[in-house]
């Protein structure tokens, strides 16, 4: 009778474990936030600027950033004026202005790269790629 009834107990305890790793297995993806830092001073152009967008970290830090699908950005302004972050492409996919301090989080739910500025300092750049 004992070893029926240990043999049940193993048999309970692998179909806990088999239920447990079964649930975590065909559970949703966590989302990550990433945040991007518009950087005290963005608000100065890049000497000999030629008119095209600027990717460097002293604006959006990073100015590059790689996410995956259903992944939340934030872009925080810690510089002293108004900034925007604008997609440049047709889907305008966010267009949002940050007064100092402000933030703004956007989640990508579509493959693709999408490239964004600064309205006010068009020189700004970045670009996020959703894998």
């Amino acid at each position: 009778m004992r070893g029926r009834v240990r043999l049940l107990v193993a048999a309970l305890a692998v179909s806990v474990v088999l239920v447990v790793f079964t649930l975590q297995a065909l559970s949703p993806p966590r989302t990550r936030e990433h945040v991007v830092v518009i950087q005290p001073g963005a608000l100065v152009p890049p000497e000999n600027w030629d008119g095209r967008l600027v990717f460097a970290d002293r604006y959006f830090s990073p100015s590059n950033l790689t996410v995956r699908v259903g992944d939340v950005v934030t872009w925080v302004n810690r510089d002293s004026v108004t900034h925007t972050v604008t997609d440049t492409s047709d889907r305008k996919a966010f267009d949002q202005v940050l007064s100092p301090g402000q933030r703004f989080s956007y989640q990508f739910n579509r493959r693709g790269v999408y490239v964004y500025y600064c309205v006010v300092h068009p020189w700004k750049g970045g670009e996020v790629v959703v894998e």
